[in-house]
């Protein structure tokens, strides 16, 4: 199978004092997504599958990556920076502030089986802040048995012909908070959090993308400025996506109260089903990735 992940970090310039606050938390976020990827837990994607722009990149500089996308049968696009939604009503990401910055649908919108994650702002670009609390310990993972984790991960991608999911670590008019060089963003953070709390918790051979972003989702939005994730999927074959999977799973040590089946979940999802205090899953979005449009 061929993979190809693209980490793209934009945090701006030190001695940026405006609306482009130099972002500490990007490199953090690249590496812990690096780490992540090349773990067996997150895949064991090889070193040449992982092409990393960080800091600034500008488009050339990625371009031919994206378009290299189109070939591959998965492609995994991350970006940790600067972003905002434009007066047509789109989220655009900043590479770098000397250029034109770029709509997110030119990321998302490449392999016929992707992941992309936006960690950035969805503000309208007179609205730039930040807020929130430390609250994450360090991220890394184990890596046993490597081959037999990249093969189950390849498995379970291959079983889906074609499906695509974008997720954004705030919603329209939000800010995605960057808690410096210790944590990196929220969001992401949130996500490898969950990850890596599943892996030691829970026995089974994979982790989808929609159950890891269900409760990354609930812990984001614990914050002063009520960060709330969002999901879009191209179909509903994209919640079943894998994000991870275990290594070391042992089917014979299922036990029956971790079961719990992927057409449930995607029925609590798309019907916004209540978490914590009465907060209900409204940014979870079954929309097309393409005309960005919500049902």
């Amino acid at each position: 199978m061929k993979r190809l992940a693209l980490l793209i970090g934009s945090p701006s310039h030190p001695n940026t004092t405006n609306a482009g606050i130099y972002l500490e938390g990007v490199k953090t976020d690249i590496e812990n997504i690096y780490g992540f990827l090349s773990s067996s837990i997150g895949g064991s994607w090889r070193k040449e599958e992982i092409k990393v722009f960080c800091p600034n990149p500008t488009y050339s500089e990625v371009e031919s990556y994206l378009k290299s996308c189109e070939d591959v049968d998965f492609a995994f696009v991350y970006f940790s920076g600067h972003g905002y939604t434009d007066n047509q009503e789109k989220p655009r990401v900043v590479f770098n502030q000397k250029e034109e910055p770029f709509v997110i649908e030119d990321l998302a919108n490449r392999a016929k089986r992707q992941i992309t994650i936006i960690d950035a702002c969805r503000t309208y670009p007179e609205y730039i802040g930040f807020d929130g609390i430390t609250l994450l310990e360090s991220i890394d993972f184990p890596n046993p048995n490597p081959v037999s984790a990249r093969a189950s991960y390849e498995k379970h991608i291959l079983k889906i012909p074609a499906t695509r999911v974008l997720l954004f670590a705030t919603s329209k008019g939000s800010v995605s908070m960057d808690y410096g060089s210790k944590y990196g963003g929220l969001f992401s953070s949130s996500l490898l959090s969950v990850m890596k709390n599943k892996y030691k918790a829970e026995n089974k051979e994979i982790f989808n993308i929609a159950e890891v972003f269900k409760t990354a989702k609930i812990n984001t939005q614990k914050n002063k400025a009520k960060q709330r994730p969002e999901i879009y999927i191209s179909d509903d074959n994209a919640l079943s996506l894998p994000f991870a999977v275990k290594p070391d799973y042992n089917p014979q040590q299922i036990k029956l109260c971790q079961k719990k089946s992927n057409n449930n979940l995607i029925e609590d999802i798309a019907k916004g089903a209540l978490i914590g205090a009465g907060i209900i899953l409204t940014g979870i979005l079954i929309g097309s990735l393409i005309n960005d449009k919500k049902k």
